[in-house]
Parts: structure tokens; C-alpha cells; sequence
């Protein structure tokens, strides 16, 4: 007979030694497309919330299959980053994110609770290879937000190895991410109020199997609830296909931050256009 609740010792288990509490995230087997481009510099920094700084207008998405971690099931996952420093050190701010498939739920919540990643839930994250040549794409709400093709074989530009120049098969490279975190609670009044912003700095190790050199072409998709398109792909630098695991994550909180200054830069990766007082109307059948 299974139970919400726990017996003091199977709570302990939970930290026992190799569990995922006790060791930490891992990502052991991940595979998929990587792909930068350079993008306009005002509408780049205009999405980076303070205190990061913009280093680049370069934004680089992966779209990636996951498998073998150790808090769930495979799923898929697709990501949109740009390179931002704080106190100047440089790592990639991430933008957006989405997930679908059997371990979606599980790696959604995990990744919004422990670290403030803005994780959506798609319809459709895909990508697939057929000898050489690669397409990966992402639709959510009826619009495909990113499609991208490759061939595999060079970069469009010797510009990409400014983002991809450390990539190389063995190779074993550890840097750090940015995240923001804060709570939405309800206070006395019955209204939802955003509160305890603050920096998440998180940094991981990613061991390379394969990183295959590619030529690309990205197209971004209009969307009022995962708005891609508004940080225009000006020229693609290039892509790479890729094996690879992530381990030996550490997330700390490094600022607190004012909820109300920075949630203009925040809600719209996390939240659709209902809790934005932008209703949308569905139709079903004949209903009126």
C-alpha cells in the first residue's frame, strides 16, 4: 500500500549516498543541434535584466533530445541564450525554454522550483538527423517559434568559434549560466503580488561525445506568448550537432534583487497572455 505520506527513514534515503539529492543533477546523455547567430544590439540588450550586462548581441538555441538523468523519464528540450556578465564574469544568460515529452513534467518543475528556469511546456520539440543534414524545430500555441536546418560539415562563418571554439569531441568545458528567481504570492487584499527576485548563478560541467562543425539557416517564428522572432536572426555564425552530457551542477543565489524592477524582463518566458491581462479566446466546435 503506497501513501502521500513518508516514514522518517525513507526521507533520510532520499539523501543517501548516490540519490539524486546526495550527488546532485546529472544529464548524462544528451543529443541534438546547436546554433548561433548575431542579432540586433538594441533589441539584445533590451531583454537582459539588470544587473547583467550584455556582452554580445549574439544569441545562441539548441534543441536537444535528453535522456538518461537522474530525476526522470527522456524528453526533449529546446533553449534560447545570450552571453551576459555579472561583476565580469561571463556566462549565457538563459532567455527561454521548452520541454515536452515523458519527462517534460518532472524536469519543468524541477528546473523552475531549484533554479527559476523559465521551462514552458511545448507541442512539439523535434530534432532529427539523417546522415549529414539535420532539422530541429519547436511549435507552441500553433506557431512553429524556431525551425532549424543544418548540413553537417563546416561553420557559415570562422565568426561561430567565438561561441563554439572550446566544442570539440572530448573535450570537457565548465562555465556558468544565469537564471532569476522570484515568488508570486497572494497577499491579504486576495491580489498576486511578485516578490524575492534574485540571481541565480549556476555552473556545470559539459563533457563533449561528438561535436560535428555545421552550415545553418534558423527561422523564427511570430508569437505574442514566445516571442523568438523579436531578436532577428541577422547572420546565422554557424551550428554544431552534438553528443554530450552535463554534470557537477552548483546553483547559487549571488544578488537579491527588486521583484518589481525586474519583472518586466521575466514574465512573458514564464507566463502565457492570460496572467497578463491579455485574455485569449479559444473556439470549440460550435460553442458559443
Amino acid at each position: 500500500m503506497t501513501s502521500y505520506g513518508m516514514t522518517d527513514d525513507e526521507v533520510r534515503a532520499m539523501r543517501g549516498p548516490g540519490t539524486t539529492l546526495d550527488e546532485g543533477l546529472k544529464m548524462e546523455r544528451e543529443e541534438g543541434i546547436f546554433v548561433t547567430w548575431a542579432s540586433d544590439p538594441a533589441k539584445v540588450a533590451a531583454i537582459i535584466p539588470p544587473p547583467l550586462e550584455m556582452v554580445a548581441p549574439v544569441l545562441t538555441a539548441y534543441i536537444v533530445n535528453v535522456d538518461g538523468t537522474n530525476f526522470g523519464p527522456t524528453y526533449r528540450e529546446a533553449a534560447l541564450l545570450v552571453p551576459a556578465s555579472f561583476e565580469g564574469t561571463v556566462g549565457m544568460y538563459l532567455v527561454s525554454l521548452f520541454v515536452q515529452g515523458a519527462g517534460a513534467e518532472q524536469a519543468a518543475l524541477l528546473g523552475r522550483e531549484m533554479a527559476g528556469l523559465p521551462k514552458k511546456f511545448a507541442e512539439t520539440v523535434r530534432v532529427d538527423r539523417i546522415e549529414d543534414a539535420v532539422h530541429a524545430y519547436v511549435e507552441r500555441g500553433g506557431v512553429r517559434v524556431v525551425d532549424v536546418t543544418a548540413q553537417i560539415g563546416d561553420y557559415n562563418t570562422p565568426d561561430a568559434l567565438q561561441i563554439f571554439g572550446a566544442n570539440s569531441a572530448g573535450a570537457e568545458v565548465r562555465g556558468p549560466s544565469y537564471f532569476y528567481k522570484m515568488d508570486l504570492d497572494q497577499i491579504e487584499d486576495g491580489s498576486l503580488q511578485f516578490s524575492r527576485a534574485r540571481v541565480v548563478r549556476s555552473t556545470s560541467t559539459t563533457v563533449y561525445e561528438d561535436w560535428l562543425p555545421a552550415t545553418a539557416t534558423v527561422t523564427l517564428g511570430e508569437s505574442a506568448n514566445d516571442p523568438w522572432a523579436d531578436l532577428p536572426v541577422v547572420q546565422v555564425l554557424g551550428a554544431g550537432y552534438t553528443r554530450f552530457k552535463m554534470i557537477d551542477f552548483v546553483s547559487t543565489n549571488i544578488a537579491d534583487l527588486d521583484a518589481d524592477a525586474v519583472a518586466p524582463y521575466l514574465l512573458k518566458a514564464r507566463y502565457d497572455s492570460g496572467l497578463r491581462s491579455q485574455p485569449t479566446r479559444h473556439f470549440h466546435g460550435d460553442r458559443k
